[in-house]
């Protein structure tokens, strides 16, 4: 029996100090976001917004989550993990898989769409110290 669920989140989009729509959802894998958990963000800021560019996760190990489309946080128990993602800009759409090692603590994965073709990296987000992934698609 699978122990994944998925908690819906409170982030809303507010036009004129008036909730118009909420989307986006947690993905928890094995327990239930504790303190030991290792929690997984798609960062995402106002530039990648206006560029039209956009990064969420698209699977965890052997899960899916087509079902949940804009996922951009992951709750796992620590250790080695393949991630899918999903970005997108201007037309172009891609799936890369990730197989990372991860640790209780908090994680950052970004994404520079610029150049010859977009680049990800990891970092931990407590002291910016940038985690081994390996492209495994």
């Amino acid at each position: 029996m699978s122990l994944v669920r998925a908690i819906g989140l409170a982030s809303c989009v507010a036009m004129l100090g008036v909730v118009t729509a909420c989307q986006s959802v947690q993905y928890t894998r094995l327990n239930a976001a504790g303190s030991n958990d290792a929690r997984l963000t798609a960062y995402s800021d106002a530039t990648m917004d206006a560029e039209g560019r956009s990064l969420s996760f698209q699977s965890v190990d052997d899960d899916n989550l087509h079902s949940y489309p804009s996922t951009k946080v992951l709750y796992l128990t620590p250790g080695e993990h393949r991630i899918g993602v999903f970005y997108k800009h201007k037309g172009l759409e891609m799936s890369p898989v990730f197989k990372m090692t991860l640790e209780s603590g908090h994680y950052l994965l970004h994404e520079n769409g610029m150049g010859s073709g977009p680049k990800f990296w990891l970092v931990r987000e407590e002291d910016g110290r940038p985690v081994p992934m390996r492209r495994v698609d």
